[in-house]
């Protein structure tokens, strides 16, 4: 009796084993073959700009030229993208020759066609499609007794992301009263358009509007060009860099109006760290006049952002301004310390 118990339980292990086995062949079971022969197996993950990136077991994700490719099985459906724009949701599987046969739940036995024919698989972003994403924070002190002070902060920025395009609009205001006297009275508002010449590089023309009252600072406006490069861009990490030029206004109430030519440079950083427990983001923005190179401003944005429930966030953040060329009786730096709440999507 219990030999036959003990060959009935191995008999399950092995089963078993099988049938782990059998999923895990499953799991990677897509397969590229080279051009020269060699062949791997995993899982295709996208093609965009003429790179592929094949998932192993032994290496995670690779980097493989698309022309250095002779044949493509994919197991599961994938999003493709041909040459002629044309979107096609199926599975790719090999012919004779650089050939390649997509099949689709509707199209079994579709014709050949060469794999050059493929431009995309799973790219993040479809022809026409826009992705949008944004974020507002808010900040509120209310304090009573010998003293009643207030201090209200609220900022957002919406951007939408398209294959050769990005947009983004934003600004903040902020206000403080102490015993009825206002002591913080400022907004800004910003806008910017992007165009990507290729997946890195891009062109922008960006336009800013600043308005402080305490300052003496009726409106500082300015329109700018100029190029940008995106070193990284995923929902992880973020790093832009920006160079170009820009028309700088300034209207003063009391003080001497001016207006110059200067050159502008950004600085646009984010990254969740501790497996998505805190996102660090850093923005820094300047402009120094062409004619004076004492005409210096500064905006800088340091700060980290903690998901808590639903697409709210916790936000702990340091503003520093620099006005090198302040109105009379007015300091160069601007500073706050800010804790808020707010909402990410």
């Amino acid at each position: 009796m219990r030999k036959n118990l003990q060959r009935i339980l191995m008999t399950c292990i092995l089963v078993a084993c099988v049938m782990l086995l059998s999923m895990a062949n499953t799991i990677l079971a897509d397969e590229i073959v080279l051009k020269n022969g060699d062949k791997l197996t995993g899982k295709v993950v996208s093609m965009e700009k003429g790179k592929l990136i094949f998932n192993t077991s032994y290496a995670g994700n690779i980097s493989i030229d698309w022309h250095s490719i002779k044949s493509v099985k994919t197991d599961a459906p994938a999003t493709l993208i041909l040459k002629n724009g044309m979107v096609i949701k199926g599975s790719l599987k090999p012919t004779k020759g650089n050939k390649v046969i997509i099949e689709t739940a509707s199209s079994l036995g579709a014709p050949e066609m060469d794999l050059a024919e493929v431009t995309a698989i799973n790219p993040e972003l479809l022809p026409g499609e826009m992705k949008l994403n944004g974020r507002t924070n808010v900040a509120i002190a209310l304090r009573s007794g010998n003293t009643d002070t207030s201090t209200y902060r609220v900022d957002g920025e919406i951007q939408a992301r398209a294959e050769k395009s990005r947009y983004t609009v934003g600004g903040e205001y902020n206000r403080e009263e102490d015993d009825d006297e206002t002591t913080v009275n400022n907004w800004l508002a910003y806008a910017k358009y992007d165009h990507f010449f290729s997946k890195k590089l891009y062109g922008y023309v960006n336009t800013v509007f600043k308005r402080d009252t305490m300052a003496d600072l009726n409106l500082r406006s300015s329109v700018g060009i100029g190029l940008g490069y995106q070193v990284w861009e995923s929902p992880k990490t973020n790093l832009s860099l920006e160079a170009g030029l820009s028309y700088v206004n300034e209207d003063y109430e009391k003080g001497s109006d001016d207006s110059y030519a200067a050159f502008r440079w950004a600085v646009n950083y984010d990254r969740f760290v501790w497996d998505d427990f805190l996102q660090f983001f850093h923005f820094h923005e300047g402009t120094i006049g062409l004619e004076s190179t004492e005409d210096i401003t500064i905006r800088s944005r340091t700060g980290f952002r903690m998901p808590l429930r639903h697409g709210f966030t916790a936000t702990v953040q340091y503003n520093w301004d620099w006005d090198n060329t302040p109105a009379p009786g007015n300091d160069r730096v601007d500073e706050a310390f800010i804790i808020g709440v707010g909402y990410q999507f």
